[in-house]
């Protein structure tokens, strides 16, 4: 008969194992004690618990020894078993350091579930979408995910032949309709990319995310910063555009060729991008078109950042 572990014989340290945790997941661990290799019963005053350190590199302080990684946890005989103890810990993210952001891999092509997902995510610095296929419309998550305070990523670059996912290119790096227009936002976006990430999601418009799919003849005014700001649908295409405000400067992007639309004439009216030192360079002044006393409208063309100066209420 096994050997019975005594609350009276003080602590007893178990084979050590080096362990890794999926982020925002339960994890439980299963055990039986034993002694000379036979399964050994705890007696009914004894509480076993486990305890987990983090290296000793890890420490905060000069401390020459593990630090323990949140309270002890108890374990509870397994049901049925008369050897057999299980414990439970969260992965409070937390209570953990190092970790500033996590996120979800949805594998989805649902803007609203894209959009909730940032919105919901409370429980991390950085919001972002960890992993996504390269849907169709994975400009529209992108979009939808940026206007909402998070961040985007997309597995793989090529054909997932293992999980039957699109990548940004098709079989064999093939181009398909999605990486034309992954390569026109990027070029869009990388221009004021260090102002994408520090803006809150107050000082940015998503357009024709509406749907899961871009409409061909989209037309919409959203307010923003005191400004009425147009998005249209240009010679058939199926824009999704973005639109962030700074200062009373308007910088606007899509994926596509687009028109852009003000409620007051522009003061400035300009292509161009930040260089390394955060200093916006000028490529070229652009025109606007007067529609009606309230509406200017200006041409863009894809991988261009559009950047119009507008007094802001």
């Amino acid at each position: 008969m096994a050997k019975v572990i005594s609350s009276v014989t003080g602590t007893r340290t178990e084979p050590i194992d080096s362990l890794s945790f999926t982020r925002s997941t339960t994890a439980t661990f299963k055990m039986i004690f034993t002694t000379g290799g036979v399964p050994t019963k705890v007696d009914t005053n004894t509480k076993p618990i486990i305890r987990i350190f983090k290296p000793v590199f890890l420490n905060t302080n000069s401390a020459p020894m593990p630090q323990q990684i949140g309270p002890d946890i108890e374990g509870d005989l397994v049901a049925g078993q008369d050897f057999e103890y299980a414990f439970q810990m969260d992965s409070d993210l937390n209570a953990l350091e190092y970790i500033d952001g996590h996120g979800p891999d949805p594998y989805k092509e649902s803007v609203s579930l894209i959009r909730n997902i940032i919105n919901s995510n409370v429980n991390t610095k950085l919001r972002y979408i960890a992993e996504n296929a390269a849907w169709r419309n994975s400009t529209s998550l992108i979009v939808a995910a940026l206007a909402n305070g998070g961040f985007y990523n997309i597995y793989r670059l090529d054909y997932d032949s293992v999980w039957n996912k699109p990548g940004v290119y098709d079989k064999n790096f093939k181009t398909w309709k999605v990486t034309t227009k992954i390569k026109n936002l990027n070029a869009a976006l990388n221009k004021i990319a260090s102002l994408i990430a520090e803006s809150p999601k107050e000082k940015m418009l998503e357009f024709n995310t509406e749907t899961d799919y871009p409409s061909k003849s989209y037309q919409v005014t959203k307010p923003l910063s005191g400004r009425n700001i147009g998005f249209k649908s240009r010679n058939g295409s199926e824009p999704v555009g973005l639109v962030l405000e700074k200062d009373g400067q308007y910088y606007c992007m899509a994926d596509n060729i687009a028109y852009f639309t003000f409620d007051v004439k522009p003061v400035i009216c300009e292509t161009g991008y930040f260089d390394g030192t955060e200093r916006w360079v000028k490529d070229v002044d652009r025109n606007w078109t007067k529609i009606s006393p309230t509406e200017y409208q200006i041409e863009y063309n894809v991988g261009e950042c559009l950047r119009i100066s507008a007094v802001t209420k």
